[in-house]
């Protein structure tokens, strides 16, 4: 390969052969060193091609690349640098020309054979990802947002604005009236029916407290107990008792782990909606258990709503289902999919496990459709969640998820998504990302507020209608 340079001063010269797969063919990439005058700045040009196979995407350009490394080190680098991007996954590397490695489909990603070389190329690789995945940080994904555009009351279902997203730079502006019109006749619509419970409970004051002691019911356990968010979690010991009410107590039995007793009816009396706390309310409303709730939910058991349902009315359910299949699962959102991203490195960024479950009727048509290559669309993030840890193939009953999808994940169920614009840093961001592409979302989200969409729970949406990586 003749030395070129790419925009933005970076450099290439010719460097060691690595193979790489993707999708069903295991071709040989030509890469090269990569020098760069600026080792954190980032780069959206092709850096390596043959055979027809091409990494494109926003990348960082990992400090290991400089021009005075051994060129087993440069194939190290480049291979840190394409495990980052969505659109090649690699599966070997070698500073020598290897034998075009052997490729068996399992049920989980493509995997190469374990020859002692396969072998040693792979620590390589599992090296390079581990490192590909600290290049994702979260400060990645921050931008500013105008106080004024988080909506603090609900759109009027079905007449959201909707912003309609094409990766990787098509951005179109409608309403959510239109969003049936937007459908193809073979898509399959999936929805998450998950209710929210009134998880927000005030117990009395304990101990000379001046307020009372907040407590956010976060999973349920048997028997009925709870894990729980407490505040002030500090003054709040092992054996107290909580009162709710005259017919509900709860006994502080673990740190946030509480034991209720009496009428568990009552939860549903006395709580409040768990509305964020970016939605200000002096007092709560009333009318918050009908507008945080959509129109579709019957599983009780989620501590947020999965908000883009807030947008759809029974009418306009009633007439997707007329052209389009329409499925019901179930993901219980908890704190996995809020909880916020606290360290820069998202590699050790932990999500909590939630609750799904598909049904022997969903898992048919979702197999059916997979098989046939009919299109699926996901109405929020976390039906997408539930989708991609189910399948394809898809297999009906309960689970548990701790997906966190990042932008390099390979997606695999879902194809077309409608979610709403969400906070900075956050994981929902990062799966969106992820799943139309991190430049894509930039100018979405840059377009979206000189527009003045409006964000969260209660604002607007965005229908993503296709994937990044097809």
């Amino acid at each position: 390969m003749a030395p070129f340079t790419l925009p933005g001063k970076f450099t290439i010269s010719a460097a060691p052969r690595v193979a790489a797969c993707a999708r069903d063919n295991a071709p040989f990439l030509d890469v090269a060193r990569i020098n760069s005058p600026n080792p954190g700045s980032t780069f959206s040009h092709t850096f390596a091609v043959a055979s027809g196979v091409t990494s494109r995407g926003a990348m960082p350009v990992p400090p290991v690349v400089t021009t005075s490394r051994a060129p087993s080190a440069v194939a190290f680098s480049i291979a840190v640098a394409m495990a980052s991007t969505s659109s090649a996954t690699i599966i070997t590397a070698s500073t020598s020309n290897p034998a075009p490695p052997r490729i068996s489909r399992t049920a989980g990603p493509l995997r190469s054979s374990r020859s002692p070389r396969d072998a040693a190329s792979e620590q390589v690789i599992t090296r390079a990802r581990i490192i590909a995945r600290i290049l994702v940080k979260r400060s990645d994904f921050s931008y500013h947002l105008p106080p004024d555009l988080i909506a603090q009351e609900p759109r009027e279902r079905g007449r959201s604005r909707m912003m309609v997203v094409t990766p990787p730079d098509r951005i179109e502006h409608d309403s959510f009236a239109n969003f049936a019109a937007r459908l193809a006749p073979e898509d399959v619509v999936v929805i998450n029916d998950t209710r929210v419970i009134p998880a927000r409970l005030f117990a009395r004051p304990l101990r000379g407290m001046s307020r009372p002691i907040e407590v956010l019911l976060t999973r349920e356990r048997a028997g009925g107990v709870w894990e729980v968010w407490l505040k002030p979690a500090k003054r709040v010991r092992v054996g107290d008792e909580l009162r709710f009410s005259d017919n509900l107590s709860a006994r502080v039995i673990d740190k946030n782990v509480l034991r209720f007793d009496g009428d568990l009816g009552e939860i549903d009396r006395v709580g409040v909606m768990p509305l964020p706390p970016y939605i200000a309310r002096p007092e709560p409303r009333e009318s918050d258990r009908e507008s945080y709730q959509t129109v579709y939910a019957a599983a009780r058991g989620a501590i947020a709503a999965p908000t883009a349902g807030l947008h759809f009315t029974r009418e306009m359910l009633d007439a997707i289902a007329r052209t389009n299949e329409i499925v019901r699962i179930t993901l219980h959102v908890g704190i996995g999919t809020f909880e916020p991203v606290k360290v820069d490195d998202v590699a050790q960024h932990v999500m909590h496990s939630e609750r799904y479950e598909i049904g022997e009727d969903a898992a048919r048509i979702l197999n059916e459709a997979n098989s046939t290559k009919r299109t699926i669309v996901a109405i929020g993030t976390t039906t997408l969640r539930a989708l991609e840890s189910a399948g394809p193939p898809f297999k009906a009953g309960a689970a548990e998820t701790d997906i966190f999808i990042t932008p390099g994940y390979q997606f695999r169920a879902v194809d077309r998504l409608l979610t709403n614009f969400h906070l900075p840093e956050s994981t929902l961001l990062m799966l969106v990302s992820a799943f139309a592409g991190t430049e894509t979302v930039r100018r979405a989200y840059a377009e979206a507020i000189v527009q003045r969409y409006f964000f969260y729970s209660y604002g607007d949406c965005m229908f993503i209608t296709r994937r990044m990586n097809p």
